[in-house]
């Protein structure tokens, strides 16, 4: 399986003004410990996990209403292009002790997202010989 099938590209992207109470409900809705932060042009800017806004409720500081993503932001996620191998995304993920990785294209435009929980049910799975998902054709643009 390579990363363009493993990744996840159904996941809410936040933008810089959306709040930490908005992050946590979206986290919530989509079963996800991360969302990707990215621009009006698609651009990846940075992460926001569940630890940041558990760690952000906890200093008592203002209300996760009011504080903007962009302010509690990982800004430096670990992020890989379209054609990094699974084995590569691994490595990075346990060497930075992070949960996922951005997927984005040379330019910084976010393709999708592949938390551990993808990259572990990936690399489990058995290869086949069948034909490819039709995002992994968008994606490569040959389809």
């Amino acid at each position: 399986m390579t990363l363009i099938q493993a990744m996840r590209t159904d996941l809410p992207v936040l933008r810089p003004d959306d709040t930490l109470a908005e992050a946590a409900e979206r986290m919530a809705a989509a079963g996800v410990l991360l969302l990707p932060i990215a621009d009006d042009q698609d651009r990846a800017l940075g992460a926001v996990t569940a630890l940041d806004v558990m760690a952000h409720r906890a200093t008592g500081s203002a209300a996760s209403e009011q504080v903007a993503v962009r302010d509690a932001a990982y800004r430096q996620p670990v992020s890989c292009e379209p054609g990094t191998a699974l084995a590569q995304v691994r490595a990075q993920l346990c060497a930075e002790r992070q949960i996922a990785a951005l997927v984005v294209e040379p330019d910084g435009r976010l393709l999708g997202v592949l938390d551990i929980f993808d990259l572990l049910q990936a690399e489990s799975a058995p290869r086949s010989a069948g034909p490819e998902p039709e995002h992994v054709h968008r994606v490569r643009g040959d389809g």
